[in-house]
């Protein structure tokens, strides 16, 4: 059909390129132009650890303690009668004495506290647990597990060597509850003024 007034003659327009000459056309102006410096750069790869779940350094905590109402008149006497109920309550139940340390009366510095640790093999395990003790005003300082943390940098301190450290200081301190009883109480005792209120009895419980 003619061109209606005022348009231009379809023959006089420029013929429209086809998808594959304007890919051919892009390729050929690839080929002809400098590569880009970041094309250029190889990628560089970030390095990730084989056991990334041994690369972390957070580690269960193998560290309790509390604080004992002991028996006794005077330091050694307490730190006697502690310590032999923290013997009874884990060598009856297959724990054996592998070390004691520790400053008994007259070891002592001047002005330093007499103190004892016990270092027990745990029954049908290669773990061992350590029991510390030592006099802090009346009462006497009883910690359950290492002086402190296992070391990132050892190999053999995983994740999951640790959690098994935990689980056996964990049995040896519910041991030594039960042998102490009241007189045994948690290092930190956390406070609620929470009152939570009952829909069912529509009141706040008691």
């Amino acid at each position: 059909m003619p061109p209606l007034p005022g348009q231009p003659d379809a023959a006089a327009q420029p013929a429209v390129s086809a998808p594959a000459d304007q890919a051919q056309s892009s390729a050929t102006a690839e080929t002809l132009s400098p590569a880009s410096p970041a094309e250029t750069k190889p990628t560089a790869k970030k390095a990730r650890s084989e056991r990334p779940w041994e690369a972390t350094k957070w580690r269960p905590n193998v560290i309790f303690g509390g604080w004992v109402t002991p028996k006794g008149g005077n330091e050694s006497s307490r730190l006697a009668w502690t310590s032999q109920q923290v013997l009874n309550a884990l060598c009856f139940k297959g724990y054996k004495v592998v070390k004691e340390d520790g400053k008994y009366d007259g070891q002592a510095d001047a002005g330093g506290r007499q103190w004892r640790e016990f270092t027990f093999s745990v029954p049908k395990s290669k773990l061992q647990v350590q029991v510390y003790a030592k006099q802090t005003g009346k009462k006497i300082w009883l910690r359950v597990g290492p002086s402190e943390p296992p070391a990132f940098a050892e190999a053999e301190n995983s994740i999951a060597h640790v959690q098994k450290m935990r689980d056996a200081d964990m049995k040896a301190l519910h041991l030594i509850q039960r042998k102490f009883g009241r007189r045994l109480s948690a290092h930190r005792i956390v406070r609620s003024w929470e009152a939570p209120y009952s829909f069912n009895k529509e009141t706040v419980v008691e």
